[in-house]
């Protein structure tokens, strides 16, 4: 963050027009800051040579702040999972519930459209959809579910 207030001091001297940036700093809009600054030195640098230097710059904070917001949403998540350690017996309950819920929805459903196309009885297509999009919600909630309680692909410590 100093890195970037500093280089927008710098921008400012040259640049006047990103004024604005240091605005959106102030506020914490980070993202909208770095933006704004990349596109005020892009549309600057084909006629400033100072402005085409300062664009070089900018390119390479750029690539260290994206590496560092990556590194800080790896380490976001290995500290959800570390709620966990000491007491995992909410995470268990919580993936065994889902499990038998998942697999019950799944048997009546099966069950149900069985007998419902014996009977020949016709289902409204309204209530056809609002089954059939539950089940889809449910179905993919099971990854970021297991993902979460039981880990991803990433490698885990011990």
């Amino acid at each position: 963050m100093s890195k970037l207030k500093s280089f927008l001091g710098k921008v400012k001297d040259v640049i006047p027009e990103v004024a604005g940036a240091g605005l959106k700093l102030a506020t914490g809009n980070v993202g909208g800051a770095i933006a704004e600054i990349g596109d005020v030195l892009r549309s600057k640098a084909a006629k400033d040579e100072k402005a085409a230097i300062l664009l070089k710059e900018y390119d390479k904070y750029l690539k260290e702040f994206e590496l560092e917001a990556m590194e800080l949403e790896i380490q976001d998540r290995a500290n959800a999972r570390e709620l966990y350690i000491k007491d995992a017996s909410l995470q268990k309950y919580f993936a065994l519930t889902f499990l038998v819920t998942y697999v019950a929805l799944t048997a009546v459903t099966l069950v149900g459209t069985y007998y419902v196309s014996l009977d020949k009885i016709e289902i409204p297509a309204y209530l056809l959809s609002f089954v059939s999009a539950i089940f889809g919600g449910i179905t993919m909630k099971i990854g970021t579910i297991t993902d979460f309680l039981f880990g991803g692909s990433a490698k885990k410590e011990k």
